[in-house]
């Protein structure tokens, strides 16, 4: 399950995925945050192995990628 929420407004997005590949995780990640691009600032995720496309998800999404 990648779920992907925002802790000052409550935002949640949630969507079933098979593996933590990190193709498929980028893949989601952008299909789910693309239509709020323009609300989105940052990125900060874990630090798993699921997350080695950050640079790609950055570009596509034009945002700042952090890690905790």
């Amino acid at each position: 399950m990648l779920t992907i929420n925002d802790r000052a407004t409550d935002f949640l997005k949630m969507a079933y995925v098979n593996s933590k590949d990190a193709k498929l995780i980028e893949l989601k990640t952008i299909e789910l945050l693309e239509p709020w691009i323009p609300f989105i600032h940052t990125i900060t995720s874990d630090n798993g192995k699921e997350f080695a496309n950050h640079k790609a998800i950055a570009e596509e999404l034009n945002i700042d990628f952090y890690f905790a």
